[in-house]
C-alpha cells in the first residue's frame, strides 16, 4: 500500500522545510511526495529541487503559476500513483512520525473509502496552541450546516479519487467541503474515523482573515451545498461553530 502525499506552497519558503521533512520522516509506509509549487518568487524552489534531488525516488514536483490552490491539489492528483492520497501543505506538520502507519492500518481494517481524523492549530510565532478541530462527531447530515472533518487528516483511496473525481477549482476556500459533500452526501460514502491527532496546522493561511472565515467561507458552502442538491439557507450555516472547534 503506498501513499501520495500533496504538498501545495506559494511563497511559504520559511515554513516549507520542516513540513518536507515531517513527511519524509513518516515510518513504516511506502511513501510518493508530490510537491506543487505555485511558481513561488522566494527560494521555495531551490529548497524542493533539493528535496528532490536527496530523495529522487519518492519526489514528484512541479512549479508553474496556477489560480488556486485547488487547481495546484488537481495538479498534484494527475501525479500521484499511490494507493492512499492525502494532503499536507507548506508549514503544517504531522503530529508524530507514525500517522501514515496509522492511517495505513485504519484502510486495512476498516476497508473504508476513506479515513478521516483531528488536528489542531499552533501559532508559529508563539508555539501556543490556538484550536483543536475534532471530528469524532461528524456524520453526514452534519454537511447542512457546513461541518466537515479537518482537510489535512483526510486520506482518499484511490478507487475513492477516481469516483468523485478532482477538486472544484472555482471554488476559494470550499472546495475542500465540496468535495466531502460530493463525497459523503452525494454519493453516500462512509468514511473511518481515526481518533488520532495527526496533524499540526499553522495558523495564518488562506482561510485566516475574517472575511474569509466569516463571509467567504460560509458563502462558497452554501452553493456547495445547494449545487449538489441541499436545500439549504444563510443562517442554517452558522451552526456549525458550535461543531467545529473546540479551544485547547
Amino acid at each position: 500500500m503506498r501513499f501520495s502525499i500533496i504538498t501545495a506552497t506559494r511563497n511559504r519558503a520559511t515554513l516549507l522545510q520542516a513540513t518536507l521533512d515531517s513527511i519524509l520522516a513518516q515510518r513504516d509506509v511506502d511513501l510518493q511526495l508530490v510537491i506543487i509549487d505555485g511558481q513561488s518568487s522566494d527560494n521555495t524552489v531551490d529548497i524542493v529541487k533539493a528535496t528532490a534531488d536527496a530523495h529522487p525516488r519518492i519526489v514528484k514536483w512541479i512549479s508553474a503559476p496556477d489560480n488556486g490552490v485547488y487547481q495546484a491539489l488537481n495538479r498534484g492528483l494527475a501525479l500521484a500513483t499511490g494507493d492512499i492520497i492525502g494532503i499536507l501543505h507548506a508549514g503544517d506538520l504531522y503530529s508524530c512520525d507514525s500517522i501514515l502507519s496509522q492511517v495505513q492500518q485504519a484502510f486495512e481494517t476498516s476497508r473504508a473509502p476513506f479515513v478521516y481524523g483531528d488536528i489542531h492549530f499552533t501559532n508559529r510565532l508563539t508555539g501556543r496552541v490556538t484550536r483543536i478541530y475534532r471530528s469524532d462527531r461528524f456524520t453526514p447530515q452534519l454537511l447542512q450546516i457546513g461541518f466537515c472533518p479537518p482537510h489535512p487528516s483526510l486520506y482518499l483511496s484511490r478507487e475513492t479519487v477516481d469516483k468523485v473525481g478532482l477538486y472544484n477549482e472555482k471554488y476559494i476556500i470550499a472546495g475542500d467541503f465540496d468535495y466531502f459533500v460530493r463525497m459523503a452526501g452525494r454519493l453516500g460514502l462512509k468514511g473511518h474515523y481515526l481518533p488520532v491527532d495527526m496533524v499540526d496546522m499553522a495558523t495564518g493561511g488562506l482561510s485566516a482573515t475574517l472575511k474569509a472565515r466569516l463571509i467567504t467561507n460560509n458563502l462558497e458552502k452554501l452553493r456547495a451545498l445547494r449545487s449538489n442538491g441541499y436545500r439549504v439557507w444563510p443562517w442554517t450555516l452558522l451552526r456549525r461553530y458550535f461543531y467545529n472547534y473546540q479551544k485547547h
